[in-house]
């Protein structure tokens, strides 16, 4: 899943990096470690769900060494091998090993759009999918980040947004953890003026600021690699489609950053495992829980922040004094 990073807080305009900071390219050198695990045919996208919220790059699907098996092969996250090995748990063994650098690139030859909400079409560049009348097409190019479209986590985010944008276009909105930038750029096409995305992991800035330029629409969308925790402001609309346990360790956080009244959306939850995320977000911030959607074995819930009231259970982390910060209500 895509890692929560942001741009520096102050001003009408949110600012790309300065040119003295970390370099928005890929990482050089080697990957930092491959793993592979093998699982039974019927379980793939359970487990590949389940290296997704640890934080992998790229999934890749081949034939297992027994008749109904599949080996999956990912690029281990920052956290090495122990946050693989945590994210499967007791069920499957996942072991390091080495593999071609071309292997994450085998799922492209099998690509094709994706449809979600009412009207979206998410298609691969090389893939294009014939868009029906009133549909909007958006063309995703990953590359090594997270986010091509299909996954059903993308999909309830992006329905979720489309709805919200129907009632009316939010002023600005906020991609947590932006992978990709699909949600970003699908934010910036359906109207929205200014939208934030911001991840970890150096990759993901350069794929989700390719996707804005490609989508026409760079000047909306501003990425960047800072962490969540220094971006101020409060957003109309908050997007976090983060795995359970970046949701528990960042729900202060994504309840400081949404506006009265707005809503906030986060997924990357299997269906049994929503309950805590919705307890923790409740207990950061005055929010109330909207809807929750379900989808091929995932969920992504819904929550409004009040207006006034709510207790905070959490307790605030001292701030060093920053910049006067922008308010998107």
């Amino acid at each position: 899943m895509p890692a929560l990073m942001s741009p520096p807080a102050g001003g009408s305009e949110v600012p790309d990096p300065p040119s003295g900071g970390r370099s928005p390219g890929p990482p050089e050198g080697p990957p930092p470690g491959v793993a592979q695990v093998v699982v039974a045919a019927t379980d793939a996208d359970l487990a590949s769900g389940l290296l997704w919220s640890a934080g992998v790059q790229a999934v890749v699907e081949e034939a297992g060494p027994e008749p109904g098996t599949v080996r999956l092969v990912c690029g281990v996250p920052g956290g090495g091998m122990a946050a693989v090995r945590a994210a499967l748990g007791r069920r499957w063994v996942a072991e390091p090993v080495a593999v071609a650098d071309a292997g994450f690139d085998g799922w492209r030859p099998f690509a094709s759009a994706a449809r979600a909400g009412r009207r979206l079409v998410i298609q691969p560049p090389w893939a294009p999918s014939p868009v029906g009348p009133g549909e909007l097409a958006v063309e995703i190019d990953p590359g090594r980040s997270f986010g091509h479209g299909s996954h059903p986590t993308t999909r309830l985010c992006l329905a979720a947004l489309e709805a919200e944008t129907d009632r009316a276009v939010p002023r600005a909105v906020l991609d947590a953890g932006c992978g990709s930038g699909v949600l970003a750029v699908v934010a910036a096409r359906l109207g929205v003026r200014r939208v934030v995305a911001v991840d970890v992991d150096p990759a993901a800035v350069v794929a989700a600021r390719a996707n804005a330029v490609r989508n026409g629409v760079r000047a909306r969308v501003d990425v960047s690699g800072t962490p969540l925790a220094e971006l101020a402001g409060r957003f109309p609309v908050v997007l976090a489609n983060l795995g359970e346990r970046a949701l528990l360790d960042h729900a202060a956080d994504l309840a400081r950053l949404s506006a009265p009244r707005g809503l906030l959306v986060v997924s990357g939850l299997l269906t049994g495992r929503w309950r805590q995320v919705a307890g923790a977000l409740a207990d950061a911030g005055p929010l109330t829980m909207e809807d929750r959607t379900e989808l091929e074995g995932w969920a992504a819930l819904a929550l409004r922040r009040r207006r006034f009231g709510g207790r905070l259970s959490v307790r605030p982390r001292p701030r060093p004094p920053a910049p006067a910060a922008t308010d998107w209500r």
